[in-house]
């Protein structure tokens, strides 16, 4: 029986997926809590909780090209980032995409006002 709730949990953290619905965040959570009960049964070598973490991130959840190509980089330089460094590089990397959306969200509004006339500014076709 034993052996049974081991390869359960081991499936359960390896079969992991991002949700239509689910942020990168909530999602990494999720799967911590996965990897968490794979290595209180025994069923993940501690040694190899980071790299199997980057691992699912990479194959089963969505991640911006940005934080794709950072999390690849690490992987390729052996290094993944343990669990905390992970909820930072992915809340600084959506702090960072919704700083240039809304940056490129003034340049528009700006371009749009710069077309108006004084008839009415809220319109810009005349």
């Amino acid at each position: 029986r034993n052996q049974d709730t081991r390869m359960t949990s081991r499936l359960k953290f390896l079969t992991c997926t991002q949700g239509p619905q689910e942020g990168l965040f909530a999602f990494v959570v999720r799967l911590e809590g996965l990897l968490q009960m794979a290595l209180e049964k025994g069923a993940v070598c501690p040694a190899l909780a980071n790299y199997l973490r980057l691992q699912q991130v990479l194959s089963w959840a969505r991640p911006s090209e940005a934080l794709q190509d950072t999390l690849r980089r690490m992987q390729l330089e052996r290094r993944p980032p343990d669990f905390l460094r992970l909820l930072r590089l992915i809340r600084d990397m959506e702090a960072w995409a919704a700083s240039l959306a809304r940056s490129q969200q003034g340049v528009a509004w700006a371009a749009a006002g710069s077309l108006s006339t004084p008839e009415c500014s809220f319109c810009v076709l005349h």
